[in-house]
């Protein structure tokens, strides 16, 4: 049977309270899929006669001549839960076992909107792939969180007062989401703009590789782009309903995975990763963390601050931060050769061990680095 609805895809994977809850909201019942099938047939196709005995009860309430639903905007489709609140079909019957879903792959339409083009990474906090819009052909970026969060109850809510939480922000440099979505079959995911370029890490490498060595004012620059950007996060309230739902926006594992330069050297953070970090660590995230993140507190602008010291290290050096003692990341760190000894004790500061030695703001710890290459930032 080839699925053309999600009422159609319910019915396939045997789900009947997927089916009971698409139809409360008002699921197509007469739309025919590739096959020619309505709802009701596909059932009857499949054997399964709960669900057949659904569709009929569904029918007679409505009367037994259904007219096709009129196509909405996709805002105002079920896929869009921009206006929801926590609850969806995956919550509603929490007592239903999810099945895992297929793997993600080449060419699957999601929610009749994203095809999937291109798997761009892949790793313990999920996946991300190049995707386009089928009715604009427009390429997008998708983040798909793990089965264990995307389908679950109990994981998927945090991941989506997540996304609600970095839709609201609006920052000329952190990239923004553009659709929050719930598949049927994978579940929730998150749509954001497409921008082309390269992680800060590929970037800073070609960069390395044509220039011979690090340009401290090419760095400042870059860290003072992701300075401002991560400040307006930590500030940011979010208002729901005429209540603060959240005040600061934090990472607590910011890496350059997450940095995208532009082929025009413009910098962005990549919003996704803010929902990423609720997936728990990833090996090549783990060096960007700080102390406070290892011991399981909760991120804070002080943990971003160290996150973005690393980074400005690891600029500047061609590698990480070799802590005395690594696994508490503490101890005198060596200075990095050819950089003003200022400079060292700056960054020094921002990778102390306790968040309470570090600087008060990204934007304070890199306007005192710019200043000991001469270059002033604001």
């Amino acid at each position: 049977m080839n699925p053309r609805t999600p009422l159609h895809i319910a019915i396939q994977h045997g789900s009947v309270e997927m089916v009971r809850t698409l139809l409360e909201a008002g699921g197509e019942t007469d739309a025919r899929n590739a096959d020619g099938l309505t709802a009701l047939e596909s059932a009857a196709a499949v054997n399964n006669a709960e669900m057949v005995s659904l569709l009929l009860e569904y029918r007679a309430k409505q009367g037994t001549s259904l007219p096709e639903m009129p196509r909405t905007s996709r805002e105002d489709t079920l896929w869009d839960h921009s206006e929801w609140d926590d609850s969806d079909i995956f919550s509603i019957h929490a007592e239903e076992t999810v099945r895992p879903a297929p793997d993600l792959t080449t060419g699957l339409v999601l929610c009749e909107t994203y095809c999937l083009d291109k798997r761009l990474f892949s790793n313990e906090q999920g996946e991300t792939w190049i995707v386009h819009e089928i009715q604009t052909n427009t390429n997008f970026i998708a983040y798909f969180p793990p089965q264990t969060i995307r389908r679950e109850r109990t994981a998927a809510t945090p991941a989506r007062r997540a996304a609600r939480y970095m839709a609201a922000l609006r920052h000329p440099r952190i990239v923004p989401i553009t659709a929050r979505l719930t598949d049927p079959i994978q579940g929730f995911f998150v749509v954001r703009q497409f921008i082309n370029g390269n992680t800060l890490d590929l970037y800073w490498q070609k960069y390395l590789k044509e220039r011979g060595k690090p340009e401290p004012k090419k760095a400042a620059g870059i860290l003072s782009t992701l300075a401002h950007a991560l400040d307006y996060a930590h500030r940011v309230s979010i208002v729901s309903n005429d209540k603060i739902r959240s005040t600061g926006v934090f990472h607590g594992g910011l890496c350059p995975k997450d940095i995208i330069v532009r082929s025009d050297g413009e910098v962005y953070l990549d919003n996704t990763v803010f929902i990423a970090s609720l997936a728990g660590e990833s090996t090549e995230r783990k060096p960007y963390l700080a102390p406070e993140i290892l011991s399981g507190k909760p991120a804070t602008a002080a943990s971003d601050i160290y996150s973005l010291g690393v980074i400005a290290y690891e600029m500047l050096s061609g590698r990480l931060p070799p802590f005395p003692e690594e696994e508490t990341r503490s101890g005198m760190l060596p200075p990095i050769p050819d950089v003003p000894g200022i400079a060292n004790i700056v960054l020094r500061r921002a990778l102390a061990s306790f968040p309470h030695s570090r600087y008060e703001t990204c934007g304070s710890f890199v306007r005192e680095l710019a200043l000991c290459f001469g270059d002033c930032r604001k």
